[in-house]
């Protein structure tokens, strides 16, 4: 597999998210239950899964538009990646009080 400039600054901005959101969510003292370990790992499989999306949009340069509503493939990518990233921080912050939900 051969890395294009374009990939390797994708790779390591995306590289460079999971260790903040990790630092981040790690530092701040937040309840380590079972809600945490679920938003934390939808997060990271959420990280994880903008590689093939901008793989997707990257290798086809020709046409970045989405067979969905037209939009880029990788604006498609960020946004999802968005409002997994503000529901993991929510679920963060609330995982002391749905600490006492059976996971």
């Amino acid at each position: 597999m051969t890395f294009t400039k374009r990939t390797k600054q994708t790779l390591a901005i995306l590289a460079t998210i999971l260790i903040v959101f990790t630092v981040i969510v790690f530092v701040i003292p937040f309840h380590k239950g079972g809600t945490f370990w679920i938003a934390y790992l939808a997060e990271v499989v959420a990280i994880a899964a903008q590689i093939p999306i901008f793989k997707l949009a990257y290798d086809n340069a020709k046409d970045l538009k989405s067979k969905v509503l037209g939009f880029p493939i990788f604006q498609v990518g960020y946004l999802c990646l968005g409002i997994q990233t503000v529901a993991s921080v929510i679920l963060f912050v609330l995982s002391g009080v749905i600490a006492k939900f059976p996971v």
